[in-house]
Order: structure tokens, then sequence, then C-alpha cells
């Protein structure tokens, strides 16, 4: 092996190792996301209904549209 291909593969090998650590960065960033739209799911569905007629509820912005919808309707039909 010559000198050359040996730094082309380290460089490639770098390179590699860069673009699987920005798709795992990626992939947490999801999963973070994943977990706290199912937190939020889980505390609307644990409330009281009392509770929640009393006052709207606070969901985040994080949600998408046609689940807030959703709870919303659900809630106060």
């Amino acid at each position: 092996m010559k000198f050359e291909d040996f730094l082309m593969e380290r460089t490639e090998e770098k390179k590699k190792k860069i673009e699987l650590q920005e798709e795992v960065d990626k992939l947490q960033a999801e999963l973070d996301e994943e977990k706290e739209v199912n937190r939020v799911l889980r505390r609307a569905l644990e409330a009281s209904p009392l509770s929640l007629s009393q006052q709207p509820p606070l969901l985040p912005p994080l949600l998408p549209p046609q689940v807030s919808a959703f709870m919303y309707i659900h809630t106060y039909g």
C-alpha cells in the first residue's frame, strides 16, 4: 500500500465517521421530539375530565396541528 493510498483511506474513514455522527445527532433529535410528544399525550390522557373542562389544555407548539385539533375536539366536543 502506498503512503498516498493510506492517507486517502484515513481521510475517507474520518469523513465516514463524521457523516455517521451527524446521522446519530439527527436521529437523537428526532427521538427527543418523539419523547416530548409522547409525554404530552400521556399527560393529556391522564388528566381528569373536570380539570380539562375548566381550562384549555396547554399543548406545546411541537404537536402536529392534527393532534392538537383532535385533542381539542375530543375534550370539548
